[in-house]
């Protein structure tokens, strides 16, 4: 979504405030230069004297977004919405502000739009369906997204969304299929190709597959973007280690470069006591990293060690669940929270030691470490490849 968000967007008073117009211009302007911090104050002062004017309500929604502020441009969203709920642009800001703060089923409610252009429709189902999947409601993103597909057929998005639902289906004939159609769309695209290997190999597709292989070693080693998924990348045949670096590395300044670190930390603000050490991870249930974790966290030196473990999955209820809870003495769920609200509690918690338990596996948060909420930092159990990045 563009920076500023221009009239057109969002329904407007028929009367218009010029002192708040004039706010709204100045935001506008403070935005294309990335000075979040003062267009939001500016789209503020412009609702002080049109608090009726969505469009100024989807633009400070933009800016306190891009300042990491996810519950705020919740609510700035939220009333863009309400003032004018058939813009399709006021449902996309809200729908991704509730993704980035871990609430997709409301996402997804929230990007149910029926009106607009079949462009601006496309765009609010594709997303409709990516939360529905990040909810782990793979079956119920398949219908939106087909939809959309039928919209704008040659949308590459939309048909790797499709693969990935399939896939979370367990159906992987068909998410190798519209892999396929994707990397029609766009055949230089090493994300793709490396998308459609790994596809492939579980569907047991191997027609293509030297070539295809062969294929995206040459875009890597040329630097092409975008960049493949790290963990796809790891099961290509022939890639070396340092091909898997150079994925990493350039994932993670795709995925992370927007965060602005949280100051450092000094010797001098170390609490004393016990060394503090978080576990972070949204598989704390019945999952196999949790059966490889539990007896760690069981057997720490409670003499030495205060444990904490921070947790962004759902709690399944299961007898895991509860082990994994009472084998540390922090149980914090964060799973509703944004990732500079994460961090900043693992910074208040005083964390000397903070533990990634994801790495690039499925629904990681590695922007929340991007943020250094801890002194030292490290990827352990889940993901067996190197992060390529600087805060780990």
């Amino acid at each position: 979504m563009r920076n500023g968000i221009a009239a057109g967007a969002a329904h407007r008073p028929a009367k218009v405030v010029p002192k708040a117009e004039k706010k709204y211009q100045q935001g506008l302007a403070l935005m294309q230069q990335g000075r979040w911090d003062e267009a939001a104050r500016a789209f503020e002062a412009a609702i002080e004297r049109s608090p009726k004017d969505a469009l100024f309500w989807l633009n400070l929604a933009q800016a306190r977004r891009k300042l990491g502020r996810s519950e705020t441009a919740i609510e700035a969203a939220r009333r863009a919405v309400a003032l004018d709920p058939d813009s399709v642009l006021a449902r996309r800001m809200l729908g991704q502000c509730l993704n980035e703060t871990g609430l997709h089923a409301e996402a997804a409610v929230a990007l149910d739009a029926r009106v607009g252009s079949d462009e601006e429709r496309a765009a609010a189902l594709t997303e409709r369906g990516l939360a529905m999947q990040r909810a782990g409601r793979f079956r119920e993103s398949i219908e939106p997204l087909l939809t959309a597909a039928r919209l704008a057929p040659t949308s590459v998005k939309i048909h790797i969304a499709l693969s990935d639902g399939f896939k979370g289906l367990d159906m992987p004939e068909a998410a190798w299929e519209c892999q396929r159609t994707a990397v029609a769309l766009d055949s230089d695209n090493p994300y793709l190709l490396c998308s459609l290997i790994h596809l492939g190999l579980s569907a047991c597709k191997w027609e293509g597959l030297s070539e295809t292989s062969h294929r995206l070693a040459a875009l890597c080693a040329e630097g092409r973007e975008p960049a493949p998924v790290p963990f796809m990348h790891l099961s290509v045949p022939g890639a070396s280690p340092q091909d898997h670096l150079r994925t990493a590395r350039a994932h993670c300044a795709r995925s992370t470069a927007h965060v602005q670190p949280l100051s450092p930390v000094t010797p001098a603000q170390r609490r004393a006591g016990r060394i503090r050490i978080g576990y972070f991870s949204n598989d704390f249930h019945s999952h196999a990293t949790a059966y490889l974790l539990a007896r760690v966290l069981e057997r720490h030196d409670r003499g030495t060690f205060e444990v904490f473990a921070y947790s962004y999955g759902a709690d399944d209820g299961s007898p895991m669940r509860k082990r994994l809870e009472a084998a540390v003495e922090h149980f914090v769920d964060v799973q509703r929270e944004s990732a500079r609200t994460t961090a900043e509690r693992i910074r208040a918690d005083g964390i000397d030691l903070l533990v990634d338990l994801k790495g690039y596996t499925l629904n990681a948060r590695t922007e929340v470490l991007a943020f250094r909420p801890a002194p030292i930092q490290v990827n352990y159990l889940g993901y067996p490849g190197t992060m390529g990045a600087p805060f780990i």
